[in-house]
């Protein structure tokens, strides 16, 4: 590591003085990370990554955080910039400041919810929100970094043009600044919406702040007197204990009082603020009670939030008085802790989670989801974008706790199954029963939003086959589905397979195939190995007859020639159509190309192979196109020339969204149409909700495939269908 500069050192030897339980072994290690970076990309908002990083420390040591929330703040703008591996940033800091770091790169999610592509959000970004949302729960310490951030950048912003400065200063003031307010940590909050207010109404803000200098002396003269007086009247009342500031409101609060009570400045009376602080909750009555006698007080302007708490859980008594010199006062009245409280909010409580119980961090970890959706809802009400958002976070998903406080996200109408097998497939497959919310519940039970869920498992229990049916109720989820019928298919293969050998003997006896010819056709069921093949025959996933087809047509397309005529005279160019073909060439060995796999009616060239006859393939493949260019002589004409019914086989694939069903009612319109079906894999892409199918099948015309793929998309769901 680097040599410190004084600057970093200075830093440390203050921080070490001035603040108990600091690690300053990792600090320093910190520091000289982070230093490491000066030469390389420097932050934008500020001298060097160091220089920002020590900045945003500075705001959070005010909150008390801990010694590995300091370092992740100070290596954060380097690593943010500059993108150190994972490894590198855990031999340095280790695993704990990493997953900080790594936690809070995924609140860069925010900023797609004011970014103009966030209109019409993809899957992938909604998944990081959700993302997001689930680590500001899980680690509430990662907002602290972000806030301290903003409040940084803010602080140097004047520097940049004004464009960059109105951007920023917007999305903190309607997403950073309500989110601190969410989590109750006032002392950033009010800093970040008076900067925010600086840079988007420059010049309200500068008449504002004129306006409080121009009494500044009055004024501080007025808080010392009154300061005096608060101090005499308590003291004759014998609280003991008490703390008692005065200070000018802040700036954003003054402006956002002269909009509600439409005033100007000079009609605002209690830009003077007091505050109150007392050991309980008996003496912030009793002083309420003396501050009252003393002057008159205005009804108007009270409010009891310790009766009735904010929804951030603050709590304080507001009143305003007529003063001495009849000047209207602002009062906050307040116990040390709730000061604190209101101070720090969710950063006052972290110093204490060590010591906390499962249940204790289950409830924070409850309070906090509740604070993040309101405050979420809260930009939804006035943004319609943002409204979009909530709706996609909340509305298409819940989120539960395990007993041990950590949160997962399920679809909506998920059991405590599907959250059994979301956790490990083990404790599915184990799954005997249930608690939510310390309440024994039935399987089917419906989970929603904030449910605590423990998992009751069996030493060596296994899935029940009813847990797969649609219509009772047990799982919502296609993980679970897939998991579950893994299960099934794993533990009964032996005796799978065994049935399928029979089967197998019985139909090689009965069509005159040899055991090993499933050899040629297993790959193309998506199977590694022709055991795997008859477990699937031996389950009834897949029928003998629908093999016996594919040996069928196997055979079809490598040995029956009639289907296409050729003519003998070697094509030099590609002719729109064919005035040398003749018809009736007999035994010429032909194949149908597996690249393109032309059907008749198609537009189809001959190319002729070294020992293997004639590659008969559709005239817009890519294949002999080349061939036309590289190897003309080897391109003869061919056409359909029989009329004999034959069956070719044809790939599809299908686009569709995904939903139970879907594959039965695919199947179920080949069958309809008389087709037969030799080959089906799918997948499912969870982000999006989209199935992705592959299909063989075997047909004997283009007319046909027109038809079946007009069918195929009148099936709910599909969005496309198209050939291969």
């Amino acid at each position: 590591m680097s040599q410190l500069s004084k600057y970093a050192d200075d830093w440390l030897e203050a921080t070490k003085h001035h603040f108990e339980k600091i690690d300053i072994k990792l600090l320093t290690c910190a520091c000289q990370y982070a230093e490491s970076f000066n030469a390389d990309t420097p932050p934008p908002f500020a001298e060097s990554a160091l220089s920002q990083g020590l900045n945003m420390a500075n705001e959070l040591l005010a909150l008390n955080c801990d010694s590995q929330t300091l370092a992740a703040a100070i290596t954060y703008p380097a690593i943010h910039y500059n993108q150190p591996t994972k490894e590198s940033i855990e031999k340095n800091l280790g695993k704990n400041v990493y997953k900080i770091l790594s936690n809070a790169k995924k609140l860069e999610a925010i900023q797609d919810i004011h970014s103009p592509p966030s209109i019409q959000l993809s899957p992938k970004k909604v998944d990081s929100l959700r993302k997001m949302l689930l680590a500001i729960v899980d680690d509430v310490r990662i907002v602290l970094i972000k806030l301290a951030e903003c409040l940084t950048i803010m602080k140097y912003l004047r520097k940049e043009d004004t464009v960059q400065r109105q951007q920023i200063a917007e999305q903190t003031m309607y997403l950073f600044a309500p989110l601190a307010n969410r989590l109750g940590i006032g002392q950033l909050k009010w800093q970040l919406e008076d900067f925010s207010f600086r840079y988007l109404h420059p010049d309200k803000y500068e008449e504002i702040s004129k306006s409080l200098k121009m009494h500044r002396n009055d004024r501080d003269q007025y808080i010392r007197e009154m300061i005096k007086n608060l101090t005499t009247l308590f003291k004759k009342a014998g609280i003991k204990n008490i703390e008692i500031s005065g200070r000018a409101k802040h700036i954003y609060s003054i402006y956002r009082k002269m909009q509600k009570k439409d005033i100007t400045f000079k009609q605002l009376f209690d830009t003077n603020a007091f505050r109150i602080l007392v050991t309980n909750i008996e003496d912030c009555y009793q002083a309420l009670s003396l501050v009252h006698a003393e002057w008159p007080h205005i009804a108007e302007e009270f409010d009891d939030y310790i009766a009735k708490p904010k929804p951030n859980g603050y709590q304080s008594i507001h009143t305003a008085v007529t003063g001495p010199k009849e000047i209207n006062v602002e009062i906050q009245i307040r116990t040390y802790q709730m000061h604190e409280d209101a101070e720090l909010g969710v950063a006052a409580h972290w110093k204490y989670k060590e010591g906390n119980t499962d249940k204790t961090q289950y409830e924070e970890k409850i309070t906090r989801l509740r604070e993040v959706m309101d405050w979420q809802q809260e930009m939804g009400e006035q943004d319609t974008v943002a409204e979009n958002i909530y709706e996609k976070i909340f509305e298409d998903s819940i989120y539960v706790f395990t007993p041990n406080g950590d949160i997962f996200d399920l679809e909506p109408g998920a059991t405590p199954l599907d959250f059994a097998y979301r956790i490990h497939s083990e404790v599915g497959n184990r799954c005997k029963g249930a608690k939510v919310n310390d309440k024994l519940v039935p399987l089917t039970h419906i989970l929603k939003t904030a449910d605590r869920v423990e998992i009751l498992t069996a030493k060596e229990g296994k899935p029940s086959r009813d847990w797969l049916s649609p219509t009772q109720g047990y799982i919502k989820t296609n993980q679970a589905r897939v998991k579950i019928r893994h299960w099934f298919k794993k533990e009964n293969y032996e005796i799978d397979l065994e049935e399928g050998e029979k089967i197998w003997d019985k139909t090689c006896r009965r069509e005159g195939f040899k055991k090993t010819d499933l050899n040629q056709v297993h790959e193309r069921f998506n199977f590694k190995k022709p055991d795997d093949l008859l477990a699937a025959i031996g389950g009834g996933d897949i029928g003998i007859a629908t093999v016996v087809h594919a040996l069928h047509a196997k055979d079809t397309t490598t040995k029956k020639a009639e289907a296409v005529v050729i003519s003998k005279k070697p094509h030099e160019a590609l002719p729109s159509t064919s005035e040398l073909s003749i018809e009736g060439v007999d035994n010429l060995l032909t194949q149908i190309a597996k690249c393109c796999k032309p059907i008749p009616g198609d537009p189809i060239l001959g190319y002729i192979t070294k020992g293997r006859g004639v590659s008969i393939h559709h005239q817009k493949c890519r294949n002999v196109k080349q061939a036309i260019t590289y190897r003309p002589q080897r391109i003869i004409d061919v056409n359909w020339g029989s009329k004999e019914k034959q069956t070719y086989p044809v790939d599809l694939s299908i686009d569709a969204d995904d939903r139970p069903g879907l594959i039965r009612d695919i199947t179920g319109v080949i069958a309809n149409e008389n087709m037969s079906l030799y080959g089906l894999n799918s997948r499912a892409d969870k982000i999006k909700n989209r199935a992705y199918i592959n299909l063989t099948l075997e047909i004997n015309s283009l007319d046909n495939l027109q038809k079946i793929i007009s069918h195929l998309k009148q099936v709910a769901g599909i969005i496309e269908v198209k050939r291969n």
